[in-house]
């Protein structure tokens, strides 16, 4: 089994462009995190931080039972891919798609703060973006 980038980019950029075309665009966003899973149950889930204090803080993890992107497949590939490593390549997906739809204008027609940011926390902690540090620069919406 082989994880397919093609597949995973289009159904990812998918997702995440239906999830923000969605929003109640009457509320601003401080925080758009993509959240995911690929060991026990392959999923993707976007979190819209509406509070003017919203920080990466895996608040994602409280809203799984609705809006997610099941990655079924994922666990499988666990078997024959290492997991640090298969979390990473997702991992990389998901933030070359993010940085296409912002560049591309994806998110201008979202009610936003002006400092809204990016991230992005597989639910282990193994992969995550920005660096706590690098936050408000390649980020930026």
């Amino acid at each position: 089994m082989h994880l397919d980038l093609v597949r995973e980019t289009n159904e990812i950029r998918d997702y995440i462009s239906q999830q923000i075309n969605t929003l109640d665009k009457n509320v601003k966003v401080k925080l758009v995190e993509i959240g995911f899973q690929v060991d026990q149950c392959g999923l993707v889930k976007v979190f819209f931080g509406h509070n003017r204090d919203s920080v990466p803080d895996g608040s994602w993890t409280m809203s799984l039972e609705d809006n997610i992107l099941i990655r079924s497949h994922w666990p499988d590939l666990c078997e024959s891919i290492d997991y640090e490593e298969l979390t990473e390549k997702i991992g990389e997906i998901i933030k070359s798609v993010l940085l296409e739809i912002r560049d591309s204008g994806g998110f201008n027609e979202m009610a936003k703060y002006s400092d809204c940011q990016l991230g992005i926390e597989e639910i282990n902690g193994v992969y995550s973006w920005p660096y706590f540090g690098d936050r408000g620069k390649e980020n930026s919406v």
